[in-house]
């Protein structure tokens, strides 16, 4: 019994430590990235940065909140925004100590309750 109570803490340890590491990892994020601005001043602003892992693979969702509206998405440079992006999973990767390719997926949260993913690509 001691030994499954032993283990059980060490797990509850291991996920808690995991997730301040993310945790940390998002803080960065959200203080280097949390507008997002193309050659011609078009802004995106991050609401919140994700950071996991799921089936082995890292994952960041950046949110963006509208009422009304893409949130400056139409407007915005897409290949400026490729290159934002794949900025963002680069230094996750390094932040993380990892070398594998990383999904980055741009969320619209709409007030009423309606997400709308803008776009998911592997960087």
């Amino acid at each position: 019994m001691k030994k499954i109570l032993i283990g059980l803490f060490l797990i509850i340890s291991t996920l808690g430590v995991a997730d301040e590491k993310y945790d940390y990892i998002e803080d960065k994020l959200e203080q280097k990235y949390k507008i997002l601005t193309d050659s011609q001043q078009n802004k995106l602003k991050l609401d919140d940065i994700d950071v996991g892992v799921f089936k082995d693979k890292v994952y960041i969702k950046l949110e963006m909140e509208s009422i009304v509206g893409d949130a400056g998405w139409k407007e915005f440079n897409k290949k400026e925004y490729d290159r934002l992006a794949t900025e963002i999973a680069d230094n996750t990767r390094e932040m993380l100590g990892v070398g594998d390719p990383v999904e980055v997926t741009l969320v619209l949260d709409r007030e009423i309750g309606e997400k709308e993913v803008l776009s998911t690509e592997i960087y």
